[in-house]
């Protein structure tokens, strides 16, 4: 069984953004993981891009496709593809990329590889005062998805939140909190940039 899974939502036109990510992945001197991109019904132009690699640690995969007039419902269906990906496929390790996430070192896997007996590994951002959210540690500042890092244990039986009844950031505290009584390790604000190239329209997706 691979190591590492890395989970990807995609569509066609984060594509230049994914490149960035997809070069950066395969840079990491850790290489034992596979990279699953799941788009919502098909994308075209990323499934082409994939199979180009030429690299089987790269994975192009589909969820059914779902309409996503809104962002909330986008917002809805990229949750539920993260789950879809966490359920279906066998990892020692799985980690959240987005796909406007470029990582900038390329040891963050050997990080995740290092300290692989933590249920929940988290990736730090700029520090940004006093947590707002109840229970949230301060020197975890403003997170998102994409810097959850979880054991198979708790991939296999933790889902991402679906209802965003609250504000979208919201769901990612209401993650943590499914979490918290996991030990976590903090790992330093050095691994990855958001949207290193500007080009992710990230709520323009085909329905």
């Amino acid at each position: 069984m691979v190591f590492l899974c890395a989970i990807t939502p995609v569509f066609d036109e984060c594509l230049p953004a994914f490149q960035l990510l997809t070069a950066s992945l395969q840079e990491q001197t850790f290489k034992d993981f596979i990279h699953v991109a799941v788009s919502n019904g098909e994308s075209p132009t990323i499934k082409k891009w994939i199979s180009e690699l030429g690299d089987p640690r790269f994975i192009y995969d589909e969820f059914p496709r779902e309409p996503t007039p809104s962002s909330d419902a986008l917002f809805i269906n990229l949750c539920k593809r993260r789950n879809y990906g966490l359920k279906k496929y066998q990892a020692h390790r799985f980690v959240f990329l987005d796909a406007d996430l470029k990582i900038i070192t390329s040891e963050y896997f050997e990080l995740l590889k290092h300290h692989h007996q933590d249920p929940l590994v988290i990736l730090a951002k700029i520090k940004n005062g006093p947590s707002i959210l109840p229970r949230f540690p301060v020197e975890l500042g403003t997170i998102d998805i994409a810097n959850y890092s979880v054991s198979q244990s708790i991939a296999k039986t933790v889902d991402y939140p679906i209802d965003i009844s609250c504000l979208g950031y919201a769901n990612d505290f209401r993650f943590y909190t499914k979490l918290e009584n996991f030990p976590y390790l903090v790992l330093p604000p050095i691994c990855g940039i958001k949207d290193g190239n500007k080009s992710y329209l990230r709520f323009t997706e085909r329905n």
